[in-house]
Parts: structure tokens; C-alpha cells; sequence
């Protein structure tokens, strides 16, 4: 199957599918969840045209890579494995259903400060019908003790990492230290970029069971919707399939489909735009009976969502030469 037969397809049929309730079938999940997905609409309406000006320097921007005044960036992950739900006790053997929340932070100031954190709250079914859950916080700092000072400091760094796990004791310990050139060092800086992160995790070569795709964001034969919100930020979204067999691990196979959205937010930035905000959604559904090869294929008159994931990305920018600096209290080992 070649790229175009998935990624070609017309905007608004996503919008069936993907967004529309009454239009799926979705499993009964074991957790207390109150969380809803979005799913393949856009968050942001298009009210202007872009123009082919303004779109090459977004296509500049995209394919040359980040603003190098990102100071902080957070990334919200949702993602629900529902495919037990589903098939039920057909396959003992399939995961039991699945639920995962996560917030990450990674931020770097201007006193040689840079902290990154990450909230993880993970609920997974067991096979007698328990739900266990796991609550983790994890984080990373490195910073100059003498931060708060940092014009008369020395160029020490130390670098700490807190973690703690459900209501256990936080552990508090010491990784490394020692000592750097002078002021800013690059050690300080984001050490993953957010837009290079989304490119490099939802836009390279990869694989759906067996079929091979490469999709590239805001490419130049892409099939996006692009344009202007009435306060001039820049909307980017595209929506495309992958239909592929899935199979069970008792051995019944089932028509798939994977649905895939993603949409971008940028801003004016000087002559040029840059990323503030990007959503990526990803839906898993069956689309059939079980089959066999050579008997006729008997389809759902709704699609069964089993599993779905969303992640969204907001970026911050610096407007001085460097991150404001931080006046909080690091964790350090007693």
C-alpha cells in the first residue's frame, strides 16, 4: 500500500468517523475515567487564507527547526487501551485494558537553572477484574547552587532527581556535579526541542501491521488544511488513514482502520511564525466481524474505537535574550 491511498483522503470524512459519537461503537470501560477526547476535529477555526507568503515561511520555519527562544514547553498525554473491553474473553491472552495520563515540563531559566518534571498517573486492568493504579512523579534539575546569586556565583552546577511513587517517601539524590565555563552554558539549554520532539516522534517512517508509511508534517504535496484565525495566528490540520488487518492473538483477524489527526498553532513572530500550540490523535477501530480468507466479510454498522491516544504540546518564548530566572526552592538531598 503506497502513501496516497491513506493520506489522500477528504478532510470531512474524518469528521464521520472520528468525531461523532453516535457514529462508533465504544467498548465499556472498566476505569472511573472523566476524561473526553477531543478526537479528530479542530480545536481552532480557520477564518482567513494564508497566503503563499506566509506559507513558506511556515514551511521554512518547519523544515529548518526551532525558535531558539523556547523557554518552557509542557506536553499532556492521554491514552486508553480498550481492546479487552471489546473482545471480551475471546482471547485470554490479549493486555488487559489499559489507561495512562501524563504531564511533562521541561523548562530552563535565566540563572542557569533548567527543570524537567513528569506526573504519571497509570491504571491498568488486571486479570481478575482489579484495577491497579500507579501515581508517579520523576523530577530532573540542574542548576548553580548559588542560582539565587548567580551574578556573583561560581560556575558549579549540581544536578538532583526527585522521585516518588504512589504515597511512598520521596527520594531526593544527587546524580552529578561539577563545573562549567561561564555564564549560559549550553548545559542549561532545553536539551529537547519541541517541535524537533514532534517531528521526530509523529513524523518519521513507521510501520502499522505490516504497512509502511512516511509522513511528513506541512510537506510540500501534503493534503492540509491550512489558513488564518481572525486574530492572525497561523492553523495547521490534516487528518489521514492506514487500514490494516488486526489480528488477535487467538488467530481471528478483523478489518482496521487507524485514523490519525494532528493540528498546529503558530504565531507572528517578527517576519516569520513559530509553534505555540500542537495536537496529535490516533484511533484504533474495527471495522468488521472476525474473517477468513475467501468468506465473504460481514461489517459493523459502527466502527468499535478500542483504543485512542492524544497528545498536545504548549510551547513558551522568551522575549529577552534570556529565560526569566527562577526564585523557587530545588530539591536537594539532605
Amino acid at each position: 500500500m503506497n502513501k496516497k491511498s491513506f493520506l489522500c483522503l477528504a478532510f470531512s470524512s474524518f469528521l464521520l468517523v472520528g468525531c461523532n459519537k453516535s457514529n462508533i461503537d465504544l467498548p465499556k470501560s472498566p476505569f472511573d475515567d472523566d476524561y473526553e477526547r477531543i478526537g479528530m476535529q479542530g480545536v481552532y477555526s480557520i477564518k482567513k487564507d494564508l497566503s503563499s507568503d506566509d506559507y513558506q515561511k511556515i514551511f521554512d520555519y518547519i523544515d529548518k527547526g526551532e525558535d531558539n527562544k523556547v523557554s518552557k514547553y509542557e506536553h499532556h498525554r492521554e491514552s486508553r487501551d480498550l481492546k479487552y473491553a471489546y473482545f471480551g474473553k475471546e482471547s485470554s491472552s490479549i493486555s488487559q485494558c489499559s489507561l495512562l495520563t501524563s504531564d511533562e515540563s521541561f523548562a530552563t531559566y535565566g540563572n542557569d537553572v533548567k527543570i524537567e518534571t513528569a506526573n504519571t498517573h497509570q491504571e491498568k486492568q488486571t486479570a481478575n477484574g482489579g484495577i491497579i493504579k500507579t501515581n508517579t512523579f520523576r523530577g530532573d534539575y540542574t542548576f548553580n547552587p548559588d542560582y539565587l546569586d548567580i551574578e556573583k556565583a561560581p560556575f558549579n552546577y549540581k544536578h538532583t532527581s526527585k522521585v516518588k511513587v504512589n504515597k511512598e517517601k520521596e527520594k531526593i539524590a544527587l546524580v552529578d556535579s561539577g563545573q562549567y565555563e561561564d555564564r549560559h552554558d549550553p548545559m542549561f539549554d532545553l536539551t529537547a526541542q519541541p517541535l524537533e520532539n514532534i517531528k521526530s516522534t509523529y513524523f518519521t517512517e513507521s510501520e502499522i501491521r505490516g504497512v509502511t508509511y512516511d509522513f511528513k508534517l506541512f510537506g510540500e504535496n501534503n493534503s492540509a488544511v491550512y489558513g488564518l484565525t481572525k486574530d492572525n495566528k497561523a492553523v495547521i490540520k490534516e487528518g489521514y488513514s492506514v487500514f490494516a488487518p488486526f489480528s488477535t492473538t487467538m488467530g481471528r483477524t478483523y478489518v482496521a482502520e487507524d485514523n490519525f489527526f494532528y493540528e498546529g498553532l503558530l504565531e507572528q513572530n517578527g517576519e516569520g511564525y513559530r509553534l505555540t500550540n500542537f495536537r496529535f490523535y490516533h484511533e484504533l477501530l474495527i471495522l468488521s466481524e472476525s474473517y477468513v480468507e475467501g468468506v465473504p466479510i460481514l461489517y459493523l454498522d459502527k466502527p468499535a474505537l478500542i483504543e485512542f491516544s492524544e497528545d498536545k504540546y504548549t510551547i513558551h518564548y522568551h522575549s529577552g535574550d534570556y529565560p526569566e530566572d527562577y526564585t523557587g526552592t530545588i530539591p536537594q538531598p539532605e
